[in-house]
């Protein structure tokens, strides 16, 4: 591996030792949102159905990129449901020392 990206990701998990985990309706609230804009999106869609122009490719666009976050949340929370457990068997010792080895 690239040391510049193992440096990077090692960096990562030795600063989530101790990083609380975010509040869940905080993320229900941000879902919830991403859900609504997709459904508004997807209604204007449908609302200028007909001959596709311009306007409804970039609703269908905008209604694609709300998906991707709404998927990309959804797997960001389901990683932060499973970090407590995974959590317990990362020696933050030995991440700690290679980083310091890999700064030299």
């Amino acid at each position: 591996m690239n040391p510049r990206n193992e440096r990077r990701y090692l960096a990562a998990v030795a600063a989530a030792e101790n990083r609380p985990l975010h509040s869940t309706p905080r993320r229900r609230v941000v879902r919830g949102i991403a859900w609504l804009v997709l459904a508004v999106a997807l209604y204007f869609v449908f609302q200028f159905s007909g001959t596709p122009k311009a306007r409804e490719w970039l609703w269908v666009a905008a209604a694609f990129v709300v998906g991707a976050f709404a998927g990309a949340l959804g797997v960001y929370d389901a990683a932060r449901k499973q970090w407590p457990v995974i959590q317990r068997y990362i020696d933050f010792e030995r991440v700690k020392a290679r980083l310091s080895e890999i700064d030299g």
